[in-house]
């Protein structure tokens, strides 16, 4: 055995130095070739780096009222330097076939095809890379961030309507014709540019008879290959974590160009759906212990189920006999402050805000309708799972709304503007606990809707109309209206100027139009409040957003206002007496507890993994997809880290509350539950 693997060596040393006589031997032509394609795909490197770069300034010029006011100089080189490794990384990948090819032109005369492969390669780089560039600005202007996870929102959402918004909201057939026009040119001067290497034919045959000098080039090939597809010649290769360079949040988002953020944001899709997702939040999969650290005075934890019981202590006041659970779609808290009054955009639930109670520090569950409604119907969080697709969520789950109100006496009912086989919405009420389930072509003729649903106040005429004052009922409501494509007649809501107090602060292109459907929403759903609760005044109003929408009349705005969704509740009767404690901060995983201990006899057992936001707390925390809001301060949880930004100018991050270490174990510890018990069921053993 041992004479044939010494024989064996003794045959592989032979060949390679077969190999390295050829490659490097004294006279011969082969390293020249090999020396020649390899500086063309040198040029091709060179090509993809400056398309980067090129994009990354045309985008940061773009979306410049992003920009930080405290944003320096070298920051704006930092991001550029920095993204060229995530570059480099992308464009390597795509040279690989044609280095293949020049390296094999070392041994074999292939340089025509190298040649081939490597304008094909080239060619077909500009071209895509310039279609996900122009796809990507869009999808900025909407979900504010580079390609992320809401990429696959596609891919369940209902396509043809997406498709058809996209189509009326943007210029699509003019950005293709300037792709396919730009694409072209690159394309023509791609081959032209690629024809030749860096070096002419006399300073190659200097080369030729220094073979030191020929290793040394070989080498450095090599290395810098090895260099850049692993944007790094560090210990490790450049990773997500690393893109969070500079202060400015705005210019951290433009380090990673759009290729990359697909693959990454593919990488966290498929961690997240597998079978090991619950290690993206707990990353050594100890749940027990993760949960039993959060609470430990449950002792030993083999049901997950028997970690989110609770006790109602019974009800404070009016028990409510309607609840209206509205839940506005893109519906941000910002334009209920009192700097955008003379807006009038949201006077309708701030009147109801005023003469009920306003939860200011409150996130949404996720950045999209479906996942927050998710979280809303089942009490569980948005732990990227898709849940209602999940074979578990073929049934309610101990925490799911409908089933602990149906206990409770009250009819539940689901109303949704939109189609019902959206996101198979009404399959997955059904399977939920909800009673009914009503969709926009039970309300209204689709020809007076767009490609979203029927308009809001055929939505609440509807629900009025299917509201039997003699039975209690519990009904979730979902909007449609303040939605892309913004094509509804509100031309009475627009108004045509900025009010001087704000104007020098604000963006130069607001969209008066999209404000205007804010507006018109806003007074549909007060409208509907105020009528319903003069009908029956022992009614409860619960007002919230599905998700912020990402657009800001501000260039700079402040991070809560940026992130937050309004929680109003509205009802005289039933909140008569009631305050919210001045520390109080929630999210949507907050509205289920904080409205069974308004409707629950004392001693009713339910499950939720939320707090009543009525009861007073030591420290309240809202936990939302990779964001945190507490009374003092709000945290946004990123790969490269926590950034946390206080309330209050008075206050440092050594005082807060909340320290980010506890943030963070709180985050991943609930999203791990979630995950758990929607991919895996209760048991943890």
């Amino acid at each position: 055995m041992g004479d044939w693997i010494t024989r064996g060596l003794l045959v592989a040393r032979g060949q390679i130095g077969a190999y390295w006589t050829k490659l490097f031997g004294e006279y011969d032509l082969n390293w020249i070739r090999f020396f020649s394609q390899s500086q063309r795909d040198l040029k091709f490197w060179l090509f993809g780096i400056a398309f980067f770069a090129l994009f990354r300034a045309c985008f940061i010029l773009l979306y410049r009222g992003d920009l930080s006011s405290e944003t320096k100089t070298h920051h704006f080189l930092v991001t550029f330097l920095n993204g060229a490794r995530y570059d480099s990384q992308i464009v390597c990948y795509c040279i690989v076939p044609s280095l293949l090819l020049s390296i094999a032109c070392g041994f074999k005369d292939w340089a025509k095809l190298a040649e081939k492969v490597r304008v094909a390669m080239a060619s077909a780089f500009a071209i895509t890379a310039s279609i996900i560039c122009v796809l990507d600005v869009g999808f900025y202007r909407e979900f504010k961030d580079q390609f992320n996870y809401m990429i696959f929102g596609i891919w369940y959402d209902d396509t043809s309507a997406v498709l058809q918004t996209i189509w009326k909201t943007y210029p699509i057939f003019w950005y293709f014709l300037a792709i396919g026009v730009a694409g072209g040119v690159m394309v023509w001067g791609l081959r032209r540019w690629l024809q030749r290497g860096l070096l002419s034919d006399e300073r190659m045959e200097f080369c030729r008879p220094h073979v030191a000098i020929r290793i040394v080039l070989t080498t450095a090939i090599f290395v810098g290959f090895v260099g850049g597809i692993r944007g790094s010649i560090g210990r490790r290769p450049a990773q997500l974590k690393d893109a969070a360079t500079t202060p400015d949040q705005f210019l951290n988002k433009c380090v990673m160009n759009p290729v990359k953020s697909i693959v990454y944001a593919v990488k966290h899709y498929n961690a997240v759906m597998g079978g090991d997702g619950l290690k993206v939040f707990i990353p050594d999969g100890d749940l027990k212990t993760a949960v039993k650290h959060w609470n430990p005075d449950l002792g030993v934890v083999n049901n997950l189920d028997n970690y989110l019981q609770r006790v109602a202590v019974g009800p404070k006041g009016v028990r409510p006999r309607h609840i209206f659970l509205i839940v506005m779609e893109s519906c941000e808290a910002w334009p209920m402050y009192e700097e955008y009054t003379d807006l009038k955009m949201a006077d309708g639930i701030k009147e109801l805000a005023q003469e009920g109670l306003w939860v200011r520090n409150f996130l949404s569950s996720s950045d999209g309708t479906m996942s927050s409604l998710s979280a809303i119907i089942t009490g569980l969080p948005d732990a990227g799972v898709v849940a209602n697709y999940q074979p578990m969520a073929r049934r309610d789950f101990p925490t799911s709304i409908a089933p602990i109100f149906k206990k409770l006496g009250y009819r539940t009912k689901v109303y949704y503007g939109g189609y019902l086989s959206w996101q198979r919405l009404g399959d997955f009420a059904l399977n939920q606990g909800f009673d009914e389930v009503w969709g926009g072509a039970h309300m209204q003729s689709w020809s007076k809707g767009n490609e979203w649903g029927v308009d809001d106040e055929f939505i609440f005429k509807f629900v009025l109309g299917k509201t039997d004052e003699s039975k209690p009922t519990f009904n979730l409501i979902m909007t449609t209206s303040h939605h892309p494509p913004f094509d509804l007649d509100v031309e009475k809501y627009i108004i045509s100027d900025l009010p001087e107090s704000i104007r020098s602060s604000c963006q130069d292109d607001v969209d008066f139009n999209r404000l205007a459907h804010y507006a018109y929403a806003d007074r549909e759903m007060a409208k509907f409040a105020k009528e319903a609760v003069t009908k029956n005044p022992e009614s409860l109003f619960v007002i919230t957003g599905d998700h912020i929408k990402n657009y800001y009349i501000k260039k700079h705005p402040d991070p809560l206002k940026q992130a937050s969704v309004p929680l109003v509740l509205y009802g005289p009767e039933v909140l008569r007496g009631l305050q919210l404690p001045d520390n109080v901060a929630g999210s949507h995983l907050d509205i289920i507890p904080t409205l069974v201990e308004l409707s629950a006899p004392k001693g009713f057992d339910y499950h939720a993994l939320g707090n009543d936001l009525l009861v007073p707390q030591s420290r309240f925390a809202g936990v939302a997809r990779y964001r945190v809001v507490t009374s003092d301060a709000i945290y946004f949880l990123k790969p490269s880290g926590i950034r946390t930004y206080p309330l209050s100018s008075g206050i440092s991050r050594a005082n807060l509350a909340w320290q980010e270490e506890e943030v963070k174990l709180l985050h991943d510890t609930i999203h791990g539950i979630g995950w758990w018990r929607i991919k895996k069921g209760p048991r943890l053993d």
